[in-house]
């Protein structure tokens, strides 16, 4: 919560460059200028399972960016982002 991507970077809770799973989480009110207002994923496999991306804010993409990465979501649901 509150999480905010440092010098216009991307991913405003996480940013990962690899595999990446998380489960039962709850993502909200982050901010990225760049992409990906609760998360950026990169070059890696991104499961999520069971959680919420609520009320993120980026300039594209205002939940999730996903960047050469395959990406396994499921019973997760994406409410309020805010993004171009």
């Amino acid at each position: 919560t509150g999480g905010r991507a440092p010098n216009g970077e991307a991913g405003g809770a996480i940013r990962s460059y690899g595999q990446l799973s998380i489960q039962r989480v709850h993502l909200h009110h982050n901010l990225s200028v760049a992409a990906g207002g609760a998360l950026y994923a990169k070059n890696g496999a991104l499961h999520i399972a069971s959680s919420l991306i609520q009320s993120n804010t980026a300039s594209a993409n205002g939940g999730i960016y996903i960047d050469r990465s395959t990406a396994t979501i499921t019973d997760t649901v994406f409410a309020s982002n805010q993004g171009s």
